[in-house]
């Protein structure tokens, strides 16, 4: 970058030289011209003044030479006189010319009694002079162009050096606490130390949030590899009767279908997160009110059996339909109505709710206000794969933790807006709403919530 940038600035400082000294070598030859050009003019109208008074005469060449050869030399000119026939019959000096000096004369000439009178002025002594000119300024060119590389490559090296001594502190320091100092006050570096050190912090956060997906994962497919292998351990230890070898086998089917579904999950989130291209996905124009009653459908011996009151809330008809992945839609409605219903304590209330694109899914919790408190500090933290809040952990709910991560996934991929919130109020609950717009601005508020209001739940 250091040559670079010096090379550029040379370039360019060569370039206003060249033509600064081209136009001040065409400013000198044209400014010579006219000095030449205004000299010989003024010594023929001298020379017409004197042959009108009859001061010379153009008959008389000796005399005419006498009276202004002087004045010739001194100006250094050259007067010649050509009689009728153009026969050259007097001349300003005997000296004869060389073949040299013969060439490159700018003359100016008038007629008087039928003889031509010539003055003439060497061209050749101030083309020699320009040519000395031109080659000065070459030299001082030269030298200026040098002393400039010089010092451009000086100065760059100064201007530099911050961003050299910013990438050997980047090289030294340790990654586990990758913060670099700005190595100068200048606003510029600093901004680049500002930028380098956000982009650090997110990587970093990254880094620890990979960290703890893989040991969240390995835990959860641990867990049921275990107990599968545990089960299995326990068919082969002794003979067994068949109904305990069928008690044995339907728990390790529980495990299996456990470790299947995890599996299935984590390659869901995974093909989100990777190609989350929404444009590869097929779009059509979905029911969500039907989306929603085919995910409540498996759960109603759920409800019955542990009393879950339900209050839903679906339009009919075109108020209901969107146009969007209809296997995007359909995982994120089932893993929400899923999780509302989990997280509801026995006797509780889940509600569905669906107004002007928004789908809204609430729940009762059987928290008590410390939980709840807990849980709105870290709502934003139940998006990250297999985090669960301390009070979910205490009760007896059950899955892997990766139902929320997968919805987040789902609505980044295609523009939508997902929150989750805590409630407060005579049933205090959580919950999920989803906006079915795309929002440009991340982490936008929904700007329209007339609709979706918290409301009492009642009973279907």
């Amino acid at each position: 970058m250091r040559a670079r940038v010096t090379a550029g600035f040379v370039l360019v400082f060569t370039l206003l030289l060249l033509v600064t000294g081209a136009s001040l070598l065409l400013l000198a030859h044209y400014g010579e011209k006219a000095r030449v050009n205004t000299l010989l003019k003024a010594t023929v109208h001298e020379l017409q003044t004197g042959l009108d008074n009859h001061q010379i005469d153009a008959r008389d060449p000796a005399r005419m030479m006498e009276i202004d050869a002087a004045q010739f030399r001194a100006a250094g000119l050259l007067l010649l006189v050509y009689n009728e026939k153009g026969i050259l019959v007097g001349r300003s000096t005997k000296t004869p010319l060389t073949a040299e000096e013969e060439h490159g004369w700018m003359q100016a000439s008038l007629m008087s009694g039928g003889r031509r009178i010539v003055v003439a002025a060497p061209w050749q002594q101030s083309a020699r002079e320009l040519e000395r000119l031109a080659w000065s300024l070459f030299t001082v060119t030269s030298i200026v162009l040098i002393a400039t590389a010089v010092g451009a490559w000086v100065l760059v090296g100064r201007v530099l050096s911050p961003i050299d001594r910013l990438a050997e502190t980047a090289r030294l320091t340790p990654v586990e606490t990758a913060r670099l100092q700005a190595p100068s006050e200048d606003a510029e570096v600093v901004r680049l130390v500002g930028t380098l050190n956000g982009f650090l912090a997110r990587l970093s956060e990254s880094n620890r949030a990979k960290e703890r997906f893989y040991a969240a994962a390995s835990h959860e497919l641990r867990t049921p590899l275990q107990g599968l292998a545990g089960f299995l351990e326990i068919g082969l230890a002794r003979p067994r009767e068949s109904e305990e070898l069928v008690e044995i086998l339907r728990e390790a089917q529980d495990q299996s279908q456990r470790l299947v579904k995890l599996t299935s999950d984590l390659l869901a989130l995974n093909q989100l997160e990777n190609y989350s291209d929404v444009h590869s996905a097929e779009q059509a124009e979905i029911d969500v009110a039907d989306v929603v009653e085919r995910a409540l459908r498996p759960l109603e011996a759920v409800r019955d059996a542990r009393n879950l009151e339900l209050d839903l809330q679906l339009p009919s008809g075109a108020e209901a339909e969107i146009v969007a992945p209809w296997s995007h839609v359909e995982m994120l409605v089932r893993n929400l109505i899923e999780n509302a219903h989990k997280y509801a304590p026995d006797g509780g209330h889940v509600k569905v709710k669906w107004a002007k694109d928004t789908l809204l899914v609430w729940n009762t919790v059987g928290w008590k206000k410390s939980d709840i408190e807990q849980a709105e500090s870290g709502l934003n933290r139940l998006f990250e794969p297999f985090y669960r809040l301390d009070a979910s952990r205490e009760g007896q709910v059950t899955g892997n933790g990766l139902g929320l991560a997968i919805c987040h996934a789902i609505c980044e991929s295609n523009g939508w807006l997902i929150e989750l919130k805590a409630t407060h109020g005579p049933e205090p609950g959580m919950e999920a709403r989803v906006e079915f717009r795309p929002h440009a601005v991340e982490g936008a508020v929904p700007t329209s919530t007339e609709e979706v209001t918290e409301a009492e739940p009642g009973r279907v």
